[in-house]
């Protein structure tokens, strides 16, 4: 099944904000060349996100307050104290169930702003090797919806203060789209695919690292709107990044980061 809209996956306002998505070279040549768009597996990117931080509250709270001193309307939830104490086994089951549950979905992270961010090309690209692939929302759903086989959700992350603050419960994908208030200003658009059993999420054929995940068809003409190199990405590099556009037909604006203090940024 191709993109599909989902009532937990929230568009930004503006559908055609401009988004970006941080690739090093290997994998933004398999996007070009393969029309694949590489979706990680969550159990890799995601440790500061739902899957288990943002039960902590909730969990915590129900672990130690006695089914007397409830608050009224809480209280009423449940029938008795034998309620209250397996909807509190309940709850520790299902935070181990969503840590689980992270090796069946995988993500493509992307990221809201008119400029790429030098923060974030420090967090995906440490070696400063690769480039920034600027699309809009509206694209990345049109770009993905030619997949054929799982549903493809795409999403305005919500950030929220675990300490006092917890995810909704109820359904699978709520934590997909959860982090850490410590990361909002990542602005992150989030596209997802869940798939059963969870090793179907292979590791990604003829790329390096341990990192499993799944390609999920595109098209590159749709999806790029332009190619901005890192500055520290060598004169050949940058060459090869023409070259694969080329030969895949793609007249796509091509340009270094800006150098001056860096990188350009979102801020």
């Amino acid at each position: 099944m191709p993109y599909r809209d989902h009532p937990f996956f929230q568009p930004p306002d503006d559908p055609d904000v401009r988004v970006w998505l941080y690739l090093d070279l290997p994998r933004f040549l398999s996007l070009v060349e393969r029309q694949a768009l590489f979706f990680v597996r969550a159990d890799t990117v995601c440790e500061d996100d739902g899957f288990d931080k943002g039960l902590e509250p909730t969990a915590r709270a129900l672990e130690t307050i006695p089914f007397r001193q409830l608050d009224p309307e809480v209280g009423a939830l449940f029938r008795s104290k034998y309620d209250f104490d397996n909807f509190r086994k309940m709850l520790k089951d299902l935070r181990a169930y969503l840590f689980m549950m992270r090796r069946n979905f995988a993500v493509s992270c992307w990221h809201m702003g008119e400029a790429d961010s030098a923060d974030l090309w420090r967090h995906y690209l440490p070696s400063g090797d690769g480039v920034a692939v600027a699309s809009t929302f509206r694209r990345l759903c049109r770009a993905v919806d030619r997949h054929g086989e799982d549903p493809v959700h795409v999403g305005v992350v919500r950030y929220l203060r675990y300490e006092d603050e917890h995810i909704p419960i109820g359904n699978l994908l709520y934590p997909v789209l959860h982090k850490r208030w410590v990361f909002r200003h990542e602005r992150e658009v989030r596209a997802a695919v869940m798939r059963l059993p969870a090793p179907a999420l292979t590791d990604h054929p003829g790329l390096d690292g341990p990192a499993g995940g799944l390609d999920v068809t595109c098209d590159p003409e749709t999806l790029i709107e332009q190619v901005v190199v890192s500055p520290s990405t060598t004169a050949d590099s940058a060459d090869g990044v023409r070259e694969a556009l080329g030969h895949a037909g793609l007249d796509t604006d091509v340009r270094y980061a800006a150098a001056a203090g860096g990188l350009t940024s979102n801020e």
